[in-house]
Order: C-alpha cells, then structure tokens, then sequence
C-alpha cells in the first residue's frame, strides 16, 4: 500500500496536504465534491489501486482537521455554541469507541482504525460546519452549485442504462479484486438492464446520493430570486428516472415520504407562501411523471417489473428495527470491537479469518453496530443520534430566515432517512450525513452573521417595508 500511495509522500503530494491543511474550510467545502468523481477513479481510471483510492480523502480531511483542531485548541477560532446534550453523549461514546480498542474479538489494530474511522472520524465535521459558511447566500450558493455539478452524473446514469451489460461504463466495485455489474434480473423485457452507479463505485452510494440530491432540490426549488431556478425542473425529473434505472425501492419511497413530510411542514413553515409551494411541488411531481413514463418508458417498466417480481421488500423494511435484536443475544455487553463488521476485513485479515463465534451474516447498520459496540454501546450510539436530531430539529425551529428553515426542515428529513437506512458503511452516506448534519445546526448563526445584502425573509418582513 505504501508503494501504491506514494504520490501523496512525494513533494507533489505534501505541498498538495500543506495547502489542504493551509485552506481547511476549502478543503471540506471539496470533498462532498470529490466524492461524485471518487467511485470514477476507483473503477475506471485506477481500478488496480481502488483500495487506495478509498482512503485519499481520509487522508486530506485528516489535513484540514489537524488545522480546524490546532485553531480551537489554542483559541484562534471563536467557540460558535455553548455545549448542548448531544456534545455530553459524543463524549461518552468516544470513551466507549476507545475502550472497545481493547477487545479481545478484534483481529488486528488496522480493523479498529477503520471502526474509528466510520464511527468518530467524520463526526469532526459536525463541529467544524459551524466556522465554514458566514452568510445565507453562502449557504445557497454551494448547494445550488452542488445541484448543478449533477448533471453530468445523471447524463452518465441514463448510459448506463442502455449500454450491454458487461461493458466498460456498466461496471461496479467490490471490496476483493472483481469487477462487477448488477442487473435488474427476473423475466421481465428488461430484466438483463444494468441497475446504473453512474459514477459511483456502488450502487448503495448512488441511490444514496440521489436521496441527498433530491432532499436539497425541494427547497432550493422554493428559493426566491435564485438563479437558474428553472434549471432545477429538469434536474429533478432526470433524478427521478435515475431513481427508477437503480432499481431501488427503499429510496423512492423513502423520497416520496419525505416530499409529502415537506410539502406538510412548508405549510406549518409559511402559510404566505404555501400555495407557491404547493405549486412548485405539484410541477415537480408532474414532471418527474410524466418524463419517466413517456420518454423512459424502459426503466419505468424495470423498476415495475423488479418491484412486483420482489416479495421481501415490506420485510427488509422491518431490518433496521429487528435485527439489532435479533444479534443482541450473539454481541453481548461488549460487541466484538470496531470494524469488525466492515467490508474492508475482506482485505484486512482476509476472507477465511476464523471470526469463531461472532454471527457474520447481518445486512443493515444497524445489526452491525449492536454486533460491533454491543448492547450498552448501541443504546449509547443511537441515544447520541437522538440528541443530535432533537437539537437539528431546534436550531430550525429558531430560525426566522423562511429559505434557511426550508432548507433546514428537507435536511432534517435527510438525516431521518438516513438514520434508518444506515450511514456507516457508505461513504457519500457517512460523510453527507454529518456535513449537513453540522450545516443545520448553523442556520439560526447564518441569520446573525449575514451581510446586508442577504436580506432576511420571514412572515413579519414582507410587511415591515409597508408599515414603514
């Protein structure tokens, strides 16, 4: 490995870590970034050394974090918040995290770094969120630019789903050194369809990102004055077939839920402008339809087809509440120690590792984090993620900017998506879940903070001009 990552020891690559470390917030604003091109080098340009690959961006964050730290420690950074509940429970899971360094299961130190890695590492940018953005423009202006930047990976989708299966832009990653592709199957006309990644190395990684695209297009849809709004109509229904070429049932319906939560709460939000919003969504969702049916009538018919040729979707909704029990009786108190669940002790002690009594068939998140921390750490795991949400969901309710609080209600919709679906063993998801996560909990600071150009929009300030 060493020999493969050379570049980044080369002078090339230590000036390329100085500036990382020079320009942090930069560097954290790019990696949600990095990541639509990441799964492109892994299994197109550098398949051989895909591994590697991986870890490049835990490399330059460790960069930015080491700067982020250094300014708190020594003070240079003002302190943005007072300690909140959520802080109190992080505290006592990194005890936890760091006790189950010492257990006995784990096979080696390298598994534990990568359990550290997923469960504490990207977590950091939950408290540096806070010192990235200044203003509310600032806010709406990368997520608008984030939206846009997805263009070319739908165009790439919607290749993939009418190229041969097999072929160069079809294929998929795994964890060992296989190249593979995953098709729609059963009998159905288009049953031998790829189920598209785009240019992510995993199909999990894409339906998860169009989750996270589609949750930002709702209310940057809703935002005054913003440019090329009109822009975000096609975008939306060219998620919406990209959706339905994955193949994935949990994300469309998860999506669907959360549109109809947000078209709920929008109402709660302003009811000035609830009708300008009822209309906005209801223009999307005709839209998404009606290119879907008409000009995509093929993936329609796949996703229809796989849907109704699966028998197992309702259980697999049930996964993330059973199983933790039903592996609570195997993980005990104490779990077998961090990363032992990853799909990375493929390579790190090998697929024949004998892991003895340890239960190694488990499929969501949330079953591995009872089997990794244990009962009493997965009650403290989940308690955190709690805490962390009711104070999301209050830093919204104290916003009074009525864009900011859009924003702010469709990200919260994300992070309880995502919370169910299970975050850790998926980079878009893990490293999404907290940089929005930090995001929310900086909107009502963007209200203080903004320039005299951002002026604030709420219920009182439509009429303030007209009483004075």
């Amino acid at each position: 490995m060493g020999v493969k990552l050379l570049l980044l020891g080369s002078p090339f690559g230590l000036l390329f870590l100085a500036l990382c470390f020079r320009y942090w917030e930069k560097t954290i604003l790019a990696i949600p970034f990095w990541l639509l091109l990441e799964g492109a080098a892994r299994k197109w340009l550098f398949p051989e050394y895909h591994i590697e690959i991986y870890f490049v961006k835990d490399v330059i964050l460790a960069a930015a974090f080491l700067h982020f730290v250094m300014l708190r420690l020594t003070g240079k950074l003002k302190r943005h918040t007072t300690l909140k509940v959520y802080d109190f429970f992080f505290l006592l899971l990194i005890i936890w995290c760091v006790l189950e360094l010492f257990n006995p299961a784990v096979p080696n130190f390298w598994v534990s770094v990568m359990g550290m890695k997923i469960h504490l590492f990207y977590a950091l940018l939950l408290y540096a969120m806070p010192y990235i953005f200044k203003t509310k423009q600032e806010v709406v202006n990368y997520l608008r630019l984030y939206v846009f930047c997805s263009l070319p990976l739908l165009i790439v989708g919607i290749i993939q789903f009418f190229s041969p299966p097999g072929s160069f832009i079809t294929r998929s990653l795994s964890w060992g050194e296989t190249i593979e592709y995953t098709s729609f199957g059963g009998s159905g006309l288009f049953g031998d369809r790829v189920r598209i990644t785009s240019t992510f190395a995993y199909l999990t990684e894409y339906s998860g990102y169009l989750t996270v695209l589609s949750m930002i297009l709702l209310p940057l849809i809703q935002v005054r004055h913003l440019k090329g709004r009109s822009l975000l109509y096609p975008l939306s229904a060219l998620a919406g077939v990209n959706l339905m070429m994955t193949g994935s049932r949990a994300p469309i319906l998860f999506i669907s839920l959360g549109s109809m939560f947000f078209f709920f709460l929008s109402g709660v939000i302003s009811i000035k402008r609830f009708l300008g919003i009822a209309f906005r969504l209801g223009w999307v969702a005709v839209i998404v339809t009606l290119v879907v049916v008409i000009q995509f009538p093929e993936a329609f018919s796949a996703f229809r087809d796989r849907a109704q040729g699966s028998h197992d979707g309702t259980l697999r909704l049930f996964v993330p509440i059973l199983e933790p029990w039903d592996k609570a009786p195997s993980a005990g108190p104490f779990g077998y120690g961090l990363g032992t669940t990853h799909q990375s002790t493929r390579f790190l002690v090998g697929s024949d590792y004998d892991w003895g009594p340890m239960d190694r068939n488990f499929e969501g998140e949330h079953g591995r984090v009872m089997m990794e921390l244990g009962v009493m750490g997965f009650f403290l795991f989940y308690l955190f993620r709690l805490m962390l949400f009711a104070n999301m969901w209050g830093a919204v309710h104290r916003c009074k900017d009525i864009d900011l609080k859009m924003i702010g209600v469709s990200l919260c919709i994300l992070y309880a998506i995502f919370s169910f679906e299970g975050v850790l063993f998926s980079n878009l998801h893990l490293i999404s879940f907290w940089f929005f996560s930090g995001l929310v909990l900086h909107l009502p600071d963007l209200e203080v903070t903004s320039s005299p150009d951002d002026v604030p929009e709420t219920e009182t300030a439509d009429a303030a001009p007209r009483a004075a």
